[in-house]
């Protein structure tokens, strides 16, 4: 569907919630890797250059994918689990989330080698998935929009010292 206001270049951003669970898979699942694949390489980036500090090109590599394949499988494991539940259960509720997230959960406990760990962060990944959809079929925001942001660059905002007031006010106090 094609929108009278839309630039004809400009892509249009897919919604995760615009279709029920379980349709739509590889649509869902490329709206959330994107960002988890950024999210992967920071992480990564930030481990090789401040913390593990690896020799070596294949060291770095290593260290690279020890770090992201993690991240990327915890968002692969949710995709695929919360929507194959839904196609096989049949409904839609925050069940389907709660395996989802329990899945995610158990990628960190195999990525660690500790089945204490694993346990914990499916417990918790899934009561995450359970909030994450309580919020979304209560139209509860879980980031609140914000005010636009001006940077440096932008040419929307006064960075003089001496502002023009509109109209005919004055910056002197009532007498």
């Amino acid at each position: 569907m094609t929108s009278l206001f839309r630039k004809p270049n400009e892509e249009q951003k897919y919604n995760y919630f615009s279709k029920p669970d379980g349709e739509d898979v590889l649509e869902k699942f490329w709206c959330v890797i994107k960002p988890a694949t950024v999210t992967a390489l920071a992480l990564s980036t930030i481990d090789v250059m401040l913390m593990s500090k690896p020799q070596g090109y294949g060291n770095i590599l290593a260290r690279y994918a020890f770090v992201s394949f993690p991240v990327i499988g915890c968002t692969t494991a949710f995709v695929l689990t919360s929507n194959a539940a839904a196609a096989i259960r049949k409904k839609q509720d925050r069940l389907n989330w709660v395996l989802g997230g329990a899945a995610a959960g158990s990628i960190i406990g195999i990525w660690r080698r500790r089945q204490p760990l694993g346990w914990f962060c499916a417990g918790t990944f899934g009561l995450i998935g359970y909030l994450r959809k309580y919020a979304a079929d209560n139209n509860f925001p879980i980031m609140p929009e914000t005010r636009p942001h001006y940077s440096l660059r932008s040419g929307a905002y006064d960075f003089t010292i001496t502002k023009n007031i509109p109209g005919n006010y004055t910056t002197d106090a009532p007498k």
